[in-house]
């Protein structure tokens, strides 16, 4: 199966989730290997430098429908 999981929504935040990480620089690298196909497995696919923290905090949903597939 696939699921997006926004962790700060869980009820219990205490959840192990096992599987290797893909790790990108931006969306756009993400993007990338979605249409690629190279994320067609089991994965926690992590978009680096992302968040409160990052410059102007961009908006990510544009990542959603690759991800939820």
């Amino acid at each position: 199966g696939r699921a997006v999981i926004k962790t700060s929504a869980l009820k219990n935040p205490v959840c192990h989730i096992k599987a290797p990480a893909v790790v990108f620089e931006d969306q756009y690298e993400l993007d990338a290997a979605f249409k690629a196909g190279d994320l067609d497995k089991d994965c926690i696919v992590v978009v680096r430098f992302q968040g409160p923290a990052a410059i102007g905090m961009p908006e990510l949903h544009r990542l959603t429908p690759p991800l939820g597939v």
